[in-house]
């Protein structure tokens, strides 16, 4: 499985991801699967793992640095980014494998605006 991390880079430190207690991983069922034989103690269903890959997740409380000019407030419209930056050399992860991960966050809007 592969395992890299992500630099939430306008923090005050520029935290990184974190693989612990809090992080947690689910089966993505994408593939078929095989029923266990009728002399199996258990009743399961069997799952091949390069069709059904495993995704890890943890939530983060982040707070990003943003610079705003006020010399137009309170009639102007300004964003702040979330900067994200993948840390190391990824390997052989594809770009979509990396959108995927940067774009997973369901809860999490891709920047931020400050409405004045």
């Amino acid at each position: 499985m592969s395992s890299f991390q992500v630099i939430f880079y306008n923090t005050n430190d520029k935290e990184e991801t974190q693989n612990d207690n809090k992080a947690f991983a689910t089966v993505i069922k994408a593939g078929g699967y095989r029923q266990s034989s009728l002399t199996s103690l258990e009743n399961s269903r069997l799952y091949k793992g390069s069709e059904n890959p495993v995704g890890i997740s943890r939530v983060y409380s982040k707070d990003f640095i943003c610079e705003f000019d006020m010399a137009h407030y309170p009639f102007d419209t300004q964003e702040c980014s979330a900067v994200f930056v993948m840390k190391g050399n990824l390997g052989r992860l594809d770009r979509q494998c990396v959108q995927r991960v940067l774009c997973a966050c369901n809860y999490f809007p891709a920047y931020f605006r400050q409405l004045h």
